[in-house]
């Protein structure tokens, strides 16, 4: 009899704590739940048409500079007549909400089909003050272009001869979009043109394709292709930014050391 009453005695004292056992589990296990709910309640959420939200940090500021504009139409296409101003306002609308998807911050030197204004003097002063003054981390100009040779096509990219993040920027955006429409890769160029010489930033002239070109053109005016283009252009500036920033960081570190 003894020994039965010890075995229930025994019995007894092991229920009672695996029971504070499990109950003790179940208070971390709450608590836990708890904790991650309140941190998931801090952290931005995304829009629902899947751009950042206005809490996420803005890391970087894009200034997008769709070339020319009314009166100014530029370059014509060869079979179709369309002036290059409204294309290249289109591939830059794209281009931006590309980059805004991303977290960057857009400034565009124009919105509509007008230049900024109609004498171009004061038209290109006016894109120098927007370029400069936006504490911007680079400008991405946007054009179409024209050759004699109507057999010449595809994209290229001009960066200010000398500056070697220029030309580092021109590399990435140009290479972005080659992969992007499956082009092969090819060099970037130097070139003394007025908004590579008067942007503070490192700036590149994204040239889409040849409006002299007929097979170009027909691309160019494809919302699929400028779709295409952009992504990859999207692309290409963020490798630039995202390295830059790396840059940065490592010399910050060993200046620290």
């Amino acid at each position: 009899m003894a020994i039965q009453a010890k075995m229930k005695k025994a019995v007894r004292l092991l229920g009672t704590g695996l029971a504070a056992l499990l109950f003790c589990a179940l208070i971390i296990v709450l608590f836990v739940k708890r904790e991650k709910r309140l941190n998931t309640l801090d952290e931005p959420l995304p829009s629902p048409d899947g751009q950042l939200s206005d809490e996420e940090e803005i890391r970087f500021t894009v200034v997008l500079d769709p070339g020319h504009g009314e009166p100014d139409g530029g370059a014509v296409g060869i079979d179709t007549g369309t002036p290059e101003a409204g294309i290249n306002l289109s591939y830059a609308k794209a281009l931006k909400q590309q980059l805004e998807a991303m977290g960057v911050s857009v400034v565009l030197t124009r919105e509509d089909e007008n230049a900024i204004s109609a004498d171009k003097k004061e038209d290109m002063a006016a894109r120098k003050a927007i370029m400069n003054g936006c504490n911007a981390d680079i400008v991405v100009s946007i054009h179409m272009n024209k050759f004699r040779d109507r057999s010449v096509s595809g994209p290229m990219a001009f960066y200010i001869k000398g500056d070697d993040a220029g030309e580092a920027l021109a590399k990435c955006v140009l290479d972005g979009v080659c992969e992007a429409i499956d082009r092969p890769l090819r060099h970037v160029n130097p070139g003394d043109y007025f908004i590579l010489k008067h942007s503070e930033p490192p700036a590149v002239i994204l040239e889409c394709g040849f409006l002299s070109n007929s097979t170009d053109e027909k691309l160019l005016l494809s919302e699929e292709h400028m779709n295409k283009m952009m992504q990859g252009a999207a692309k290409g500036i963020m490798n630039y930014l995202n390295s830059t920033n790396e840059d940065a960081a490592d010399k910050a570190d060993a200046e620290d050391k």
